[in-house]
């Protein structure tokens, strides 16, 4: 069994993974706040409940060489930084970027091999398949929520001005005085200036990467109107790219990707 675990601004979601059957189980979904301060005793407990013998985690954090670095949206990396202890115990632990985790479950799901997925939580998150494999760069490739869609404006999350996660996200629209998800049921978020740059900076890149597919998930990502995005995004794009929008309605996604990010490397998913 793989234990698959989504470490979000907000929330933690937990699944198990039987990659034999292909079936993946929800265990649990906790409030990030309440469980990073003791994350190692948390996953350890996880393991021996569901008898996993391999952890993916998929982080909001940046990686350089699997490690990470840095993580705007979480309060502590102190535990992120420590797994080497379950390592030490034969918990066999991968730690993936948490939109690459992402991806890789959406282009698995959709059979394509060429995908951009796009998060849109607490933050906003990006995810490359390139050629059915995670594109990483140096390591952070895809975060397109720091990137910049105006001049000297709001300071993001991660400290610099003008980020598309400064306008668009839980955080950006708790910000502003508005509940994300009253403001995504009732449509008065296609309305607001964080949409717009969300649009255009979907199209910048389809334009660099020219995807099969952009796929959005995140609770905020998955229930946005992909009718609505798709005519926002076109004001900015030629006639001649065909890229398809879609929306990855499972609220898990995130932690299922990070099982099979887990299944990837080599005897993960075996029993010691």
């Amino acid at each position: 069994m793989i234990l698959g675990v989504d470490v979000g601004g907000t929330n933690i979601d937990v699944v198990v993974y039987d990659s034999d059957k292909n079936i993946f189980h929800h265990v649990e979904t906790k409030k990030t706040s309440e469980i990073l301060p003791d994350f190692l005793e948390y996953l350890h407990r996880l393991a021996i409940e569901n008898t996993a013998r391999a952890i993916g985690i998929g982080a909001a954090v940046w990686l350089r060489e699997r490690k990470p670095v840095f993580a705007p949206n979480l309060p502590d990396l102190k535990q992120l930084e420590c797994l080497e202890r379950l390592r030490s115990e034969d918990i066999r632990i991968v730690i993936e970027n948490d939109a690459n985790c992402f991806a890789l479950f959406a282009a698995t799901s959709l059979g394509v091999r060429n995908l951009l997925g796009i998060t849109v939580g607490t933050g906003v998150g990006g995810g490359i398949i390139f050629d059915g494999k995670i594109y990483r760069g140096m390591g952070m490739a895809g975060e397109i929520g720091h990137t910049v869609v105006t001049k000297n404006g709001r300071v993001c999350g991660c400290g610099k001005k003008g980020h598309l996660e400064a306008y668009f996200g839980g955080r950006a629209f708790f910000y502003e005085g508005k509940d994300p998800e009253n403001i995504t049921r009732n449509g008065t978020i296609y309305t607001t200036e964080g949409f717009e740059y969300f649009c255009a900076s979907i199209a910048n890149a389809i334009r660099i990467l020219d995807p099969e597919v952009v796929a959005l998930g995140g609770r905020i990502g998955m229930n946005l109107d992909v009718e609505i995005v798709d005519k926002c995004v076109q004001k900015y794009l030629p006639e001649y790219y065909n890229t398809e929008i879609v929306t990855i309605k499972d609220e898990f996604a995130v932690a299922k990707g990070a099982c099979l990010v887990c299944k990837e490397v080599r005897g993960c998913d075996k029993s010691s």
